[in-house]
C-alpha cells in the first residue's frame, strides 16, 4: 500500500498543480486500512449524522453492553430494545442487527468483500439496511484500500473543490467528474488530500 500511495502522490503532483501544492503542504498520505470489515461498518453506522464525541460515547456504551466483543455472533443475541439501551436510535439498532445477520449468515461474501469489484461491493453493502452509497464508498477507500473511488455526494469534497479551485459555487457532479478525470486511477487519494486541505486551513 505504501508504494502505491507514493506512486499516487507523484502522479497527482504531475497532473494537477493545485493538488501538487496541497500534497507538498500536507505531506505523505496516511490512509490506514480498517481491516475488520464488520467492525468498520458498525462504527460507520454508529457515527452517522452525530458528532464525533457523541459517537464515541455511544460506541463505548455499546461495547460495554456486548462485553467488548464486537462480532456478529456477539451482537445478534441482543434485541433491538437492548441495543437501544446503549444509546443507539431504533434505526441504528435495526441497522446493526441487520448487518450482523448478513455477516453471520453469509460469511463467504461479507468476510471476503475484497475479492469483488467496486460496483459489486457497493451493491452488496447497500443491501444492508442503513448503508448507503457514501458509506460503501468510504468502506472501499478505508477498508479495502481502493485508490480510484470518487464520492460525488461527499459534502467535504465538494466544498474543498469549491474552495481550492476558485469555483464560484459548489460544483455540480458533472463538473466534479470532469475535473477528476485527470486524477484517474488515483481519485481516492486526490479526494483524501482535498479533505486534509480543508481540515488544515489556517
Amino acid at each position: 500500500m505504501k508504494k502505491k500511495l507514493q506512486a499516487a502522490l507523484e502522479y497527482l503532483s504531475q497532473q494537477d498543480l493545485v493538488l501538487a501544492e496541497i500534497i507538498a503542504r500536507v505531506g505523505p498520505c496516511t490512509i490506514t486500512l480498517r481491516k475488520n470489515y464488520y467492525q468498520a461498518l458498525v462504527n460507520s453506522i454508529i457515527a452517522q449524522q452525530i458528532s464525533v464525541s457523541a459517537s464515541r460515547s455511544i460506541r463505548n456504551k455499546f461495547m460495554e453492553l456486548i462485553d467488548q466483543n464486537l462480532e456478529p455472533e456477539s451482537v445478534l443475541p441482543y434485541s433491538i430494545l437492548q441495543l437501544r439501551s446503549a444509546g443507539l436510535s431504533i434505526q441504528k439498532a435495526t441497522y446493526i442487527h441487520d448487518l450482523s445477520l448478513k455477516f453471520a449468515q453469509n460469511k463467504a461474501v461479507y468476510n471476503h468483500l475484497g475479492k469483488f469489484s467496486d460496483e459489486e461491493v457497493i451493491k452488496k453493502l447497500t443491501d444492508v439496511k442503513g448503508i448507503g452509497v457514501w458509506t460503501a464508498q468510504m468502506f472501499l477507500i478505508f477498508s479495502l484500500g481502493r485508490l480510484d473511488v470518487l464520492p460525488l455526494d461527499d459534502v467535504g469534497f465538494r466544498n474543498a473543490v469549491h474552495l481550492h479551485y476558485n469555483i464560484k459555487s459548489i460544483p455540480s457532479k458533472k463538473r466534479l467528474e470532469r475535473l477528476a478525470e485527470k486524477w484517474k486511477p488515483y481519485r481516492s487519494v486526490a479526494v483524501w488530500y482535498l479533505w486534509q486541505a480543508v481540515d488544515k486551513q489556517p
